[in-house]
């Protein structure tokens, strides 16, 4: 993990979720959506492509590229279509749109802006997304989760979530999307919990009740050994997006 990252992470774990943001630092980050690629493809093959194809743009701060979600996520291994480019520069935006239509190794690519970026991010920020990029590539249990109401309370869910799953072992971040043309919470969440067998605890766990709802839960994708820095990375981002 670079120096910046460790630092920006190293303030979080000392501040927690009442950090102050430094203004005195601010980076352009632009946020760029992608597809084009082949979805059977492995990951890593279509993460490494693209950090090559777009290094032109900007510091490639994090990639993202999640599995499809489709009507079943527990048979799914194929990528979902598209995926997420954070680049941090001056017209990194600009730079990475102009490279639409252009051949990657075979494939071509699409690119389009995705907001509300491209933005100003101080250095705190800045660390979280490069963190998550560390932390995506190499992560714990991945657990995903389905069953509950979408109308539900985001922080009231999150926390009969974690009360559900302790036994599993450390619940290190909750990712819990919204839908943002119904407001609604999204249909699946990931969770990312740390601890022996942890993955085989939470999938056991899949046809309980939940306080009045069934759990279904399946592994996505294989759990890995967590660094410190991967894991005080995971615990950062969880406070900072509290704190928000």
């Amino acid at each position: 993990m670079d120096e910046s990252a460790i630092n920006g992470i190293q303030s979080l774990e000392l501040n927690g979720s009442d950090a102050a943001i430094p203004e005195s630092r601010r980076f352009r980050c632009a946020r760029i959506c992608v597809e084009g690629y082949d979805t059977l493809l492995p990951r890593d093959d279509v993460d490494t492509a693209l950090r090559k194809h777009f290094a032109s743009c900007g510091e490639i701060a994090h990639v993202s590229i999640r599995r499809n979600a489709g009507s079943d996520l527990s048979k799914s291994t194929y990528l979902n279509r598209y995926a997420m480019i954070y680049i941090v520069g001056e017209d990194a935006e600009e730079k990475a749109l102009a490279l639409s239509g252009s051949d990657v190794g075979g494939w071509t690519v699409l690119v389009d802006s995705a907001s509300p970026y491209p933005k100003d991010m101080s250095d705190d920020e800045l660390a979280v997304i490069r963190a998550e990029d560390r932390y995506e590539g190499m992560c714990g249990a991945r657990i995903v989760v389905r069953g509950y109401d979408d109308l539900l309370d985001a922080d009231e869910l999150m926390s009969t979530l974690r009360k559900h799953f302790a036994s599993c072992g450390e619940v290190a971040h909750i990712t819990l999307e919204t839908d943002e043309f119904t407001a609604t919470l999204c249909r699946y969440c990931y969770m990312y919990i740390v601890g022996d067998g942890a993955e085989d605890k939470a999938v056991a766990l899949s046809g309980t009740d939940v306080g009045g709802w069934t759990v279904v839960t399946w592994s996505d994708p294989i759990p890995k050994v967590l660094t410190a820095d991967e894991l005080a990375a995971q615990r950062a981002k969880e406070r900072y997006e509290a704190s928000r």
